[in-house]
Order: C-alpha cells, then structure tokens, then sequence
C-alpha cells in the first residue's frame, strides 16, 4: 500500500518542467535525510532502551549502559538494525527505479507526441538504471550465490514487466483507448506473481529478502503511478461496466478472491517482515493476489470518500505528521512499554489502549511544536484539492 500511494504521489512531480537532477535532490531531502536523521534521533535511542528485553539490539550480547559508547559500537551494524526504518531507503531506490517510467507516462498521458531524442533517451535511462541496480545485487549478495541466481534474473523479470507498463499503455492514448486503462491494473498482480518466482524463505539471507521486495515494491510503485496518470480514463471504463452485468460478477468474484487470498494458512510460513509470507510457490501467489485486491479496494473507497480535508486543523497535524509519525512511532512504542506497561505489569486490554493511544498523543505532541518552529521560517503553502472524479 505504501508504495502504491508513494507511486501515486510521485506524479505530482512535473517531469517536463523539472529535470531528473531536481528529482533525486527532492527525494535525498525528503526520504534520505529524514533516514539519517531518524537513525540518530530515533533508531539508536530505541535500541539502547530496548536492550533489556531484546537479544537483537545488544552489541555482542552485552548490555551497555553509557548511550555514547552503545552507539559507537551500535553504528558499524546498523544497517542489520533499520527495522521500521527500512522503507526510506527502499522508497528512495524504487524512485531511481522507476523515474523513467514516470517521465514516459506523463508524456504519453498528457498527448506529448513521441520524439525520438527524448524518448529514446527515457528507454536507455531505464536500461541503464536497471543495470545500476543489479551491480549491489550481484556483488553484495554472495552468500549461496543467490544473487546471481535469483536477484539477477528477478531484475530482468522487472525489466519485463516495466516493458509491458511502457508498451500497453500506448493502447490508451489511441481512439477509444479508454477502455484499456482498467486492463491495465493486472499488470501489478501477475507481475508479482512472475516475481514470486524467485522468492525463497531461505533464513539468514536478510539483504537477499530486503533487495527481492524492493523489485516487489517497484511493481507496486509502478502501477501506482500508471494509474494515477490514467485516472479519469480508468473511472469513465468502470461506469460503463458498472451499468452491465459485469458488476454483480465483479463484485461476487472479488469476494471469492478475497475468501482465498486471506492468509489463513499456517504452515510453510517465512519470515514476517520479508513480502511475501509463505514458501510455498502457490500460497505466496494467493498472498500477493489478495495483496493487489485489498490495495485496489482501500484505494477506490478512500478517493471516493476520503479526498477532502474536512477540518484544516486536523488535516495539518494527522497527515501532515505521516513522515514524522512513522520515523518516531516505534521508538514511542518502546519507550511507552519500558516505562509504564512493563514496570507495573499492565494486563493486555489496557495495555492496548494504553500504547494506541499514548503512540499517537506522543506523536503529536512532539509533532507540534516541530510544525510551528519549521513555520516561522517557511509559510504556509495553500493547496488545492485534485479532481479525480471526472
């Protein structure tokens, strides 16, 4: 889901405008340094106050209680402790990834005639990419030559997918073509069934799991942003289908679909945290099928529901404090758990409203006053609501 929306903000970017140099720079201050930042400001300190009750977060299984000499010998393996702050990193790649495909359907979505210089160049910048890409996977990922094995020929498998995300949607921009932009939603799932190909829930291959969802990810943020861009002619095909009987059997189908992707098997299960769950070839397609179902239901109900404000105030402080709430809310959780639900030994139920609610009051807390520093220096900026409905 996150990588969806992330694919559907990136469109926001104006690729004829802006140059790609301004684009890399957005994103290093807007995912990289929020990263390294965050590493300081939350990472560490929620190590080290976890280290009483979590193996993982010690170093060399000592408990050490001076913070600075923790994070001296915390720092050289870090990166083996990102945890929640894995997706920066991994949103930053899947926008060098996919750049080229974003700069390629802005133009073909807004009728920009093909011109052999420029287009030509998106095509080679995306090979290009592409192959920057397989360098680390290659010589980074050594252990039991899964990279060359499986993360390589995982890339080509990406490769083809973002070919079938060039080419199909050339079919939209052609008289009548509207009708394709629907069609084109089931690139995302069978692209991740192609890629559940190379998946194995082999343990101790942690930057073989992390490298393998992040062409999982570029799926999903490629057909985030493809959709987006074919938004209105998307809606105008599901009107019409909506007026046939290929509504009563869409809406039985997608409950049949659901009632079999639901994740209800318990066995040849991986690693939680590594998409997707299970080992089994089979399981993991149901897995990610019932993924794609869910991520384009939320999707359609929220834009229908949910594309408005409502209340200014709230809308500055509960979306405007997404970033700030997802690099802090872990280590709120830790401290919350160290200091009040494990001293005095809380039961589960109040526990749960305990840590829902004292996460979020934290959040905002420190969000607050962070919001009215940043503007004293940076006004405002109005914004206007995007029309998706026509």
């Amino acid at each position: 889901m996150f990588f969806y929306i992330s694919g559907i903000g990136s469109t926001f970017f104006d690729t004829e405008k802006n140059n790609y140099g301004i684009f890399v720079g957005g994103k290093f201050l807007r995912l990289l340094l929020p990263f390294v930042l965050g590493i300081f400001a939350f990472l560490i300190p929620r190590l080290y106050f976890g280290q009483q009750y979590e193996d993982f977060t010690r170093n060399n299984d000592v408990i050490e209680n001076d913070y600075w000499t923790f994070m001296l010998a915390t720092l050289p393996s870090v990166h083996l402790k990102l945890s929640w702050l894995w997706y920066l990193p991994a949103l930053f790649i899947d926008c060098m990834l996919t750049y080229p495909l974003l700069r390629w359907t802005m133009r073909r979505s807004r009728g920009i005639p093909f011109d052999p210089l420029v287009d030509t160049g998106i095509i080679l910048h995306q090979i290009i990419t592409l192959a920057i890409w397989a360098l680390p996977c290659y010589f980074l990922v050594t252990k039991d030559n899964y990279g060359p094995d499986l993360l390589i020929p995982a890339i080509m498998m990406l490769g083809g997918i973002l070919f079938l995300f060039y080419t199909l949607q050339l079919a939209i921009g052609t008289r009548n073509g509207y009708h394709y932009a629907i069609y084109i939603k089931l690139l995302g799932p069978v692209g991740s069934m192609c890629m559940n190909l190379f998946k194995l829930q082999t343990k101790e291959q942690n930057l073989y799991h992390i490298f393998l969802m992040i062409n999982y990810d570029a799926i999903f943020f490629s057909q985030g942003l493809v959709d987006m861009c074919y938004w209105k002619q998307m809606l105008k095909k599901r009107g019409e289908m909506a007026e046939t009987p290929i509504a009563p059997v869409s809406f039985v189908a997608g409950l049949l679909i659901y009632s079999i992707t639901s994740p209800t098997v318990y066995s040849n299960m991986g690693h939680l945290f590594f998409y997707p769950l299970y080992s089994n070839y089979g399981l993991q397609c149901l897995y990610t099928t019932g993924t794609w179902l869910w991520v384009y239901t939320i999707i359609w109900v929220v834009a229908k529901c949910c594309n408005d404000k409502f209340n200014p105030t709230f809308y500055k402080f509960f979306c405007g404090a997404s970033l700030y709430a997802y690099l802090s809310h872990y280590f709120f959780i830790l401290i919350i758990s160290v200091l009040v639900i494990r001293p005095y030994k809380i039961t589960f139920i109040p526990a749960l409203f305990i840590m829902l609610f004292g996460t979020f009051a934290l959040i905002i807390v420190t969000y607050a006053p962070l919001v009215f520093l940043y503007e004293l220096f940076v006004p405002e900026k109005p914004t206007k609501k995007m029309e998706i409905d026509g």
